[in-house]
């Protein structure tokens, strides 16, 4: 127990105060390396001009839209959820020439989908994303297909892999129909689908949830808010109200048309609305079902309830059936369907998805996860006035929180971070303690 204080405290000290006029370039490789002690007041975190840096340049990144990046290799990076996709399907070639998927998309059972590798745009850790992150990519207004076709050039209007089996299928796979842009559950012996590889992002809890109760703050009224998409939710569905311990009444159905009137002051807010239908995606738990939520969030959920969204297409309007999790693209304007109102803006939370983060404004340095040994620990270092980094707060995790944790080598006495977001930069490090509990910069490259 002693031993993993210590090098908690170590920690404490991980990104120590740091200077760039101490930086030059390796005459062997071109790394940046310390020749000299840091300036008190400058650290790495003061987010410096890295086109300054000697051997580090700028990632090219071109903005397709408000929500994809281009990052120039055959790869985006989406806003909403700071996932980086690979712009073709598996089978296809990228063609940088030409900014196109070429080749036709081979196709997949799900059994085929568990070996597939990739080595791509010089990563390794490229896998089958959850049907929650599938969903994200899902453009509902569109048809055929119904992605961003700037972003994913030469999308078929095919069925894609997710990584998730339905909680209420033995022989499923949730499924994306790009066609259409819903869900469903596919034979995992007999349907053959389309894969596209995702990297980054944080992995479920111990028990499978995908809205664990500790991703919500209570508001205390009525109101629950989701850290990681920052929207506020209510608790309870229209026609119910909220008691102080869960929610009341029978709630109430109404045509999509009159959905979109309606309005609510509740918590003393007024900009209440429905919610668009990847954002009702955001709150389902796919790790149940009847109903598909985490009812400790929600209480009071009728089985087999569908709720409208705001968005629509050609065909008809977006509904999502808590029953199993599943979207219902419904033509028949007549329909009636639950409703729960959201406020606030989707956006992304780097902690949702990033092991290591720097909050500039609070001065905290966030890493989820340290491996040390076999164990896993979360770590808060607060920046103080002399540019040194201390302990805040150390806690054990009794599960791996991230894909990518921090590394301690107790035998090297050196931290890995192979991935750490600075002011919207991300940057791989390597700290090595050269005694009283300091470490110093050994490596730092910009991740492209």
């Amino acid at each position: 127990m002693l031993a993993i204080t210590q090098t908690l405290c170590l920690l404490a000290l991980l990104l120590s105060a740091t200077s760039i006029d101490a930086i030059e370039s390796s005459p062997i490789t071109g790394a940046p390396k310390f020749t000299q002690p840091m300036e008190a007041k400058k650290n790495l975190f003061d987010a410096p001009d890295i086109s300054i840096v000697p051997g580090i340049t700028p990632p090219p990144t071109t903005i397709l839209s408000l929500e994809y990046s281009d990052n120039d290799d055959g790869t985006v990076t989406h806003a909403i959820t700071g996932l980086t996709w690979k712009r073709c399907a598996e089978g296809q070639s990228w063609d940088g020439n030409s900014k196109s998927c070429t080749g036709n998309a081979f196709t997949f059972t799900f059994e085929q989908t568990k070996p597939l590798m990739s080595n791509f745009a010089g990563k390794s850790d490229w896998r089958l994303p959850t049907i929650a992150e599938l969903k994200t990519i899902v453009e509902r207004e569109k048809l055929n297909p119904t992605i961003h076709s700037a972003a994913f050039p030469n999308t078929s209007s095919h069925l894609f892999w997710s990584s998730s089996v339905p909680a209420s299928e033995l022989i499923g796979a949730w499924v994306v129909d790009f066609f259409y842009g819903g869900n469903f559950a596919g034979n995992k012996d007999t349907k053959s689908s389309q894969v596209r590889l995702v990297r980054s992002g944080r992995l479920l809890d111990a028990s499978g949830q995908f809205t664990h109760t500790s991703t919500f703050i209570d508001n205390g009224n009525g109101t629950i808010t989701h850290k990681a998409t920052g929207l506020t939710w209510q608790r309870c569905a229209v026609g119910q109200v909220w008691n102080d311990k869960t929610c009341l009444g029978q709630s109430v159905t109404y045509t999509h048309e009159q959905a979109l009137k309606l309005s609510s002051s509740l918590a003393e807010q007024t900009d209440w609305r429905l919610p668009t239908a990847n954002e009702l995606a955001s709150i389902v738990e796919y790790s149940t079902f009847n109903p598909a939520i985490n009812t400790a969030v929600f209480p009071g959920m009728d089985k087999g309830s569908l709720f409208w969204s705001s968005s629509f297409n050609s065909k008809g309007k977006w509904a999502v059936d808590f029953t199993v999790g599943d979207d219902d693209l419904v033509e028949n304007k007549d329909s009636t369907f639950l409703i729960r109102f959201v406020r606030g803006k989707q956006s992304y939370d780097p902690m949702r998805y990033e092991n290591a983060v720097y909050d500039d404004t609070n001065k905290l340095a966030n890493i989820q996860d340290v491996q040390l040994q076999s164990q896993h620990f979360q770590v808060q270092l607060e920046l103080q006035t002399n540019g040194l980094l201390t302990l805040k707060t150390a806690k054990p995790n009794s599960w791996q929180q991230h894909n990518q944790p921090a590394q301690y080598d107790e035998a090297t006495e050196t931290l890995t971070i192979p991935r750490v977001v600075i002011n919207g930069k991300y940057f791989k490090a390597l700290l090595k303690n050269i005694g009283n509990y300091t470490f110093q910069l050994a490596q730092f490259e910009e991740l492209k």
